[in-house]
């Protein structure tokens, strides 16, 4: 998912989470992770979202671009990284924020 504004500059901060899911199929939670689209591009100052699955390990992996860290801060607060949390299994999530940096960089620098 991809947000596109001119006022944009290219860098903001990134956050990553990572988990596993309590329950249904991948499919299913792929379907159910489609419903909050709407609530997260409609979030103050969010830019993109990049999903990934580890089909061999069971973990998912979000990898959102934000305009800065407070936004960040305030989506961590948010309902529905809440409902994340409540889907997911409570030792498998974690989190990372990168200041200054696009989901472009991270990738190429994790790919190198």
């Amino acid at each position: 998912m991809h947000l596109k504004s001119s006022s944009q500059s290219e860098t903001g901060s990134i956050f990553i989470v990572r988990f596993q899911f309590k329950k249904f199929s991948h499919n299913t939670n792929i379907i159910l992770s489609r419903i909050p689209i709407l609530l997260i591009a409609g979030f103050p100052g969010f830019r993109d979202k990049l999903w990934m699955i580890d089909w061999k390990t069971d973990y998912w992996q979000g990898i959102y671009q934000w305009e800065n860290s407070e936004a960040i801060e305030k989506y961590k607060k948010s309902f529905v990284l809440g409902m994340m949390n409540k889907r997911a299994i409570d030792n498998s999530i974690s989190y990372e924020i990168i200041k200054d940096g696009s989901i472009d960089d991270y990738l190429q620098n994790r790919m190198s």
